[in-house]
């Protein structure tokens, strides 16, 4: 039996028995959630039940933003600090509590090696401290 919370800025959470969100509801949006047998995510689908519902499917470190049109968006995660969008690298830095502070991207003609190791030499933004 679903679980329902209220709370959290006026999002409406509902809970399936292994305290996973099923859905939220915030603003008037609705949004579900979807689970394989294993237990592990496998669907989001986003603005339910409008004209911009959108399906990001989940396939262990491959992600695919709205599945099933053809403005799909295929990203890859093959090391938590990494992630490939449509093969453009993209690599994260964290502070010492392990919060994402930053990220690099990898420029035009530049090798995903090169992107990775610009990102190590490049000091963080200010703000980020």
């Amino acid at each position: 039996m679903p679980v329902f919370l209220t709370g959290l800025h006026g999002k409406v959470m509902t809970y399936d028995g292994e305290n996973r969100p099923l859905s939220v509801l915030w603003n008037g949006v609705l949004t579900e959630y979807v689970y394989a047998a294993t237990g592990t995510r496998l669907k989001m689908i986003g603005d339910v039940g409008t004209a911009s519902e959108a399906e990001t499917l989940y396939l262990g470190p491959l992600e695919v933003r709205d599945f099933g049109t053809t403005g799909a968006v295929t990203v890859a995660t093959p090391h938590p600090d990494v992630r490939l969008v449509e093969g453009v690298v993209s690599h994260l830095h964290h502070d010492q509590l392990g919060s994402a502070q930053d990220d690099h991207r990898q420029r035009r003609g530049q090798s995903a090696a090169g992107a990775i190791r610009a990102a190590f030499r490049s000091p963080l933004r200010a703000g980020f401290v």
